[in-house]
């Protein structure tokens, strides 16, 4: 995972045990991918920004106002703490092609969950940008958010995007998308309890496990059904490995703790 470098100085006495950071080195494989995706068509996600840092993009998220955006809280604190540093942090919007088109938005402001501790729920983190975004384009608006009562049942297709790699080397010009089936949440939690450790609890939502799936997709990239932000993808066991979901952190858990923060 690169680190990730912005304008605000935040600390938190709580951090990770190195048999933490082992377990988190496994399930943040820098190699992001969607693996089987398909380029998405040109103004199909005028939400999606790309996470950038010094010009690297390093994670992707979602416009939920003229002003903020929702994406994972590991994208934006430095590696196994709850610290952030000072740096260059910028969002990338209005366009599907990685390296063409769109507008740099320069971030001065970041909030991330309290409760997030690197190893489990609360992978949740927004960002505010200093001038507004110009909503209601083709290339630039909002995403709905779910709202506190959604549900998304097991079984539902719902659609990842990313800008993570295709394969070991490659990374695509164009957004790719990928329809994935919710899993239910307890054989997830199974599954990584078994191998990890790791908790998926009630603020989580598991998709895919295939083969055919996003492996974080871009960590703080959303999971959409009917155009509604249900998910922000987080983590997995590297590259769509067949049997193991992709995690993501559960939007309708957070409508409170955005609102608190944001008016949202």
């Amino acid at each position: 995972m690169m680190y990730v470098l912005i304008l605000t100085l935040l600390a938190s006495t709580h951090c990770v045990s190195p048999v933490d950071m082992d377990v988190w080195d496994e399930l943040l494989d820098t190699n992001f991918k969607i693996i089987g995706g398909q380029d998405a068509k040109d103004g199909d996600n005028p939400h999606m920004c790309s996470v950038r840092t010094d010009g690297w993009h390093v994670c992707g998220a979602s416009i939920i106002s003229d002003q903020w955006v929702v994406t994972a809280a590991h994208c934006v604190l430095n590696y196994g703490t709850h610290i952030v540093v000072n740096g260059s942090f910028t969002l990338h919007c209005g366009t599907i092609e990685r390296s063409r088109g769109g507008v740099d938005y320069e971030v001065n402001k970041i909030i991330f969950n309290e409760l997030y501790n690197w190893i489990g729920p609360n992978d949740i983190a927004l960002l505010k940008i200093k001038q507004n975004f110009p909503l209601g384009t083709k290339y630039i608006n909002t995403i709905q958010m779910a709202t506190k009562d959604t549900d998304v049942a097991p079984g539902s297709l719902v659609k990842a995007i990313g800008w993570g790699l295709i394969n070991q080397t490659t990374y695509p010009e164009i957004l790719q998308t990928l329809d994935v089936p919710v899993i239910e949440r307890s054989k997830c939690e199974v599954i990584y309890k078994n191998y990890f450790n790791m908790t998926v609890d009630e603020t989580s939502i598991c998709a895919g496990g295939e083969g055919r799936e996003p492996c974080s997709a871009d960590s703080g990239s959303p999971l959409t059904i009917n155009k509604t932000l249900v998910g922000i993808t987080v983590w997995t066991k590297p590259c769509a490995h067949p049997g193991y979901p992709t995690v993501y952190t559960r939007v309708s858990k957070y409508r409170d703790w955005i609102r608190n923060h944001t008016g949202i």
